[in-house]
């Protein structure tokens, strides 16, 4: 299984402001209005590795969020 953070087609940037809050982003090869999250574990054809300089911004990213999420219960 693979998921959204570790793909080059996943974009975080292309998500509003309160998706990206949330840990989600869109995807390059679906509907732009359709988000997406990013630690969800998912079998796509469409996934392309992204590199790993990138796999990790997104992954302190995600632990942002996380803190945030928790922050907020």
């Amino acid at each position: 299984m693979k998921t959204c953070a570790t793909c080059q087609k996943f974009s975080v940037q292309r998500a509003d402001k309160e998706m990206q809050d949330q840990g989600f982003g869109c995807c390059d090869r679906r509907e732009p209005f359709i988000c997406f999250g990013a630690r969800y574990e998912r079998d796509c054809e469409h996934h392309v590795p992204a590199a790993s300089d990138v796999i990790a911004k997104r992954e302190a990213w995600l632990s942002w969020v996380k803190q945030v999420m928790e922050g907020r219960t």
